[in-house]
């Protein structure tokens, strides 16, 4: 009797771990791994922030996975919409990801360079920053308003994937761990309480599971419970988090004597009206230009130059009505 129990115990044990083993080996054969993307061909373009997570990285870079680039950081981590930078009165400044920042694309492809040469008599600072939500560009702006006099306008360049990385979904710090040695590891992200108030959080990075780097069957059974648990947390808030983020922004320059003024750069028609709704409702100025087809650069799923000419000719002629009228414009 003492015998069969034994070999019954030691034929469970044998069996869960065949199971394991063979779980990891399919796993593995259908590439299932994690791993730290190759960054060996682009220019490494961030430094640690305690607050942002990262920002930019003062510096001339070269190396990209498109040929011919050329990307100035200022010393103010701007990027560069002339040089040398010519420090004038009246300001626009832009924030948001790299789209805005004109990710592998030349300094003078970006649209924010095209608005500087646009408005010459004003001075455009581009603090566009790859992998930035809407959170990280709201202190970002409050940043940039304790440290000089505000500006005429701020422009913020949003799109509607910026949703995900105002809350830190579970498979945006994953995709952010895989790309680390780009310099972004912890990303500042908001949630709502329980009486709808936005609650800010500091910096986090994934949480990886112990042997997770070492075993694709833990990673697996992570990434299915992190996504089991962001469906029941984060992702039902995170527009609610956007908006309210957007009207703290609105509220920030409201209270600095600046505009701001939302430019829709990507945002799936579902999710456009109810946007503009709302900007409508609460008062926010915007620019849409998210029915503008937007080509990829090849060896890169960024805009191209093309994208960014066609972002400013519409940013360009919208400033230029609103800097004599008040009044929203309507493309046609």
């Amino acid at each position: 009797m003492a015998r069969n129990k034994i070999f019954s115990i030691i034929l469970f044990i044998a069996s869960i771990i065949a199971f394991f083993f063979g779980a990891e080996l399919i796993l593995r054969s259908k590439g299932y791994r994690l791993k730290l993307v190759d960054t060996s061909r682009e220019s490494i373009v961030y430094n640690f922030d305690s607050v942002l997570g990262w920002k930019n990285k003062p510096g001339i870079y070269t190396k990209w996975r498109v040929d011919n680039v050329k990307v100035t950081i200022f010393p103010d981590a701007s990027r560069a919409t002339h040089i040398p930078q010519q420090e004038k009165a009246g300001k626009i400044i832009t924030v948001g990801c790299s789209y805005t920042l004109g990710w592998a694309v030349s300094d003078n492809e970006t649209f924010a360079w095209r608005l500087q040469e646009n408005f010459p008599s004003l001075q455009v600072l581009n603090y566009g920053t790859g992998a930035y939500g809407t959170y990280q560009s709201l202190l970002l702006l409050e940043k940039i308003f304790s440290d000089q006099p505000p500006p005429l306008v701020a422009l913020y360049g949003f799109c509607d994937f910026h949703e995900i990385r105002n809350v830190a979904t579970s498979s945006w710090l994953r995709g952010l761990w895989q790309s680390s040695k780009r310099g972004r590891v912890a990303v500042p992200y908001c949630s709502i309480d329980e009486n709808f108030n936005l609650i800010r959080h500091a910096p986090e990075p994934y949480p990886k599971w112990p042997l997770v780097e070492s075993l694709a069957l833990l990673d697996y059974l992570q990434v299915k419970y992190l996504l089991t648990k962001d469906k029941l947390t984060k992702l039902p808030q995170k527009e609610l988090v956007t908006r309210k983020i957007l009207l703290e922004m609105d509220n920030l320059c409201r209270v600095k004597n600046s505009r701001f003024i939302v430019v829709l750069l990507q945002c799936e028609k579902s999710k456009r009206e109810s946007y503009l709704d709302f900007f409508k409702k609460e008062g926010i100025e915007y620019i849409d230009c998210s029915d503008i087809s937007i080509a990829k650069l090849k060896g890169d799923w960024h805009p191209d130059a093309a994208t960014n000419s066609r972002w400013v000719n519409r940013i360009s002629k919208y400033l230029n009505g609103s800097f004599i009228r008040a009044k929203q414009f309507e493309w046609r």
